[in-house]
């Protein structure tokens, strides 16, 4: 990685610090009546994969696909890079999109660099057409490795979300998803019946994909400070799955 992007993530996680006591010490109040240890269920929750939901016939601005892009390169690019966008039109130095990024991680990227965070979504609940499919027809998954250099936040970025950390300041997004648990009893898109229910689900640690979650509009959104390379980070590409 190079410095800016550390200090991309060390600003995120010296912000996050500051709150992640009383975040802990929600969740301890949220778990101890069903004997479940905080710090394993972070563990478990960072351990489902991270998808990176993309269009793969998509024109670059070089005239090739998204996907042979990726394949010539051996890296996946930003939509800084590419010229495309799945959102907004506005991935340009000086657009909204820029604005936004700059904002989040407090202008520790370079203005002029076009070496900015790749966005994904980790894929909470094992949706067979990844964790944000509005953002792509279809999908890749990271290895579980590549959190260490990710930042989260509690929602999509465009939105201008007030809760973000590090892998190792997880919590503080557990503690925001239950707060919404307990409030509209929604896990993310899925409606689910109790804290407990909640738990469960988080707690299993299979691995299958499961049927379409048509997640458009919920997320714990996740940015990939530095490269993703085709040998050493992707794990597996799910590129049968019907965009309908």
């Amino acid at each position: 990685m190079l410095d800016y992007q550390m200090r991309a993530i060390d600003c995120i996680r010296d912000s996050a610090e500051k709150s992640k006591t009383t975040h802990q010490e929600f969740m301890e109040r949220i778990c101890h009546p069903f004997n479940v240890d905080v710090n394993m269920l972070v563990g478990n929750v960072l351990c489902k994969p991270i998808s990176i939901n993309f269009h793969p016939d998509r024109l670059s601005n070089n005239m090739a696909t998204i996907i042979d892009n990726l394949i010539q390169h051996g890296v996946y690019q930003g939509q800084f890079q590419t010229g495309t966008t799945n959102g907004g039109k506005s991935a340009y130095i000086g657009g909204d999109s820029f604005a936004w990024e700059q904002r989040l991680f407090n202008n520790s990227y370079p203005q002029e660099t076009l070496e900015r965070p790749k966005y994904g979504a980790l894929n909470l609940l094992m949706y067979v057409d990844g964790a944000s499919a509005r953002f792509g027809s279809r999908f890749f998954t990271l290895k579980n490795d590549i959190a260490k250099r990710c930042t989260f936040s509690y929602g999509d970025s465009s939105t201008n979300p007030t809760v973000l950390c590090t892998s190792d300041t997880f919590v503080n997004i557990l503690a925001e998803l239950f707060r919404d648990i307990r409030q509209d009893k929604k896990l993310l898109n899925q409606v689910v019946s109790s804290e407990q229910e909640s738990l469960a689900i988080l707690m299993d640690s299979c691995k299958q994909l499961k049927n379409k979650g048509r997640n458009l509009d919920y997320c714990i959104e996740t940015h990939v400070h530095g490269d993703i390379s085709l040998a050493d980070d992707i794990d597996c590409f799910y590129l049968g799955i019907a965009h309908k």
